[in-house]
Parts: structure tokens; sequence; C-alpha cells
């Protein structure tokens, strides 16, 4: 799923409308993902792959929504986010492929309790692994620096940044 407006939203909103979502999709209440899902197992492994690769260059390349197969354009946005933690996997890499057309790609790994130093110290804390893959063809990696800085500072003290609830 897309979520639209990123810089303009609190993380507990990205993240209640991440769940809302989701959890309609799981569901199956979500029309526009159920009737895209349907036509995909409806359709002969050697034409998923030419639909595949013609609604990637109408929504990517040409940036057209196909309201008929409730596809929208950019579906990817401008990074994109997945897990492996939920199946068990402490971390993994995302790949670069043709369809994805963003400049990066964030996997989240396994909560899990891992040694860390802290104060000079070594004490047990919970560590969420992210691994994050950078297509240079789109950014340079001075400006994901600068994005990771913002991202660290965020994950040391997320209330100076969220508002007051």
């Amino acid at each position: 799923m897309k979520i639209t407006d990123v810089p303009h939203k609190p993380a507990i909103e990205i993240a209640t409308e991440l769940s809302a979502r989701s959890s309609a999709m799981k569901r199956g209440e979500d029309k526009d993902f159920a009737r895209t899902k349907r036509m995909m197992d409806a359709m002969p492994s050697w034409m998923l792959r030419v639909a595949i690769r013609v609604t990637a260059f109408v929504t990517e390349g040409l940036a057209l929504d196909i309201p008929a197969l409730s596809l929208r354009r950019e579906p990817f946005g401008s990074a994109m986010v997945t897990s492996v933690g939920m199946f068990g996997l402490p971390q993994g890499f995302a790949p670069l492929a043709w369809m994805y057309d963003v400049p990066l790609l964030v996997l989240v790994g396994e909560l899990a309790e891992r040694p860390m130093v802290v104060a000079g110290r070594v004490e047990a804390r919970q560590v969420l692994p992210l691994t994050m893959t950078i297509d240079h063809r789109y950014v340079d990696g001075w400006h994901i620096s600068q994005g990771l800085k913002a991202l660290r500072a965020y994950l040391e003290a997320p209330a100076r940044f969220e508002p007051a609830s």
C-alpha cells in the first residue's frame, strides 16, 4: 500500500493508517486489492509476467492510473518498506528491481534482544534491524546519510518530533 503525504504526518498517524489498511486487506475488505488479486490469481503464469511488465510500464513509466485494474500511478511512491521480521528472520536484503522504480528500499528484520553498549556497559536491549538498499541512479549516498541522521535522531528521542497527545 502507498502512504501519501508522509512528511506532514506524525509517525503514529502513519502506523495507524498502515495498520487499518493492512487489516482491511487481510480481511478481504479492500476492494481495490481484492479486485487486483482476483485478476492475478486467475491469470496463467505466462500471462502474469507480461501483465506485470505492461502495468508497471503504464503506472511507473507513464505515471498513469489503470482504474479498470484498480492500479494507481507510481504505486510504490518514493521509498519502499517491507519486512521479513514477521517470518522470524533477523535481517534480509531487499533487491533493486525494475518494477519498483524507487531510490530507497528498507527491509525490517525481527525485533529481538541484543547486547548493546550503553554508557560503557553491555546491556540487553530490544533492537530492530533495518537494512537499506540505495539506488545511486536516483540519489547520492550523502543525501541518504542526511536522512539517516534524521532517522537516528528520531529513534533516539521520538517525543521530540511527535505532537503532544
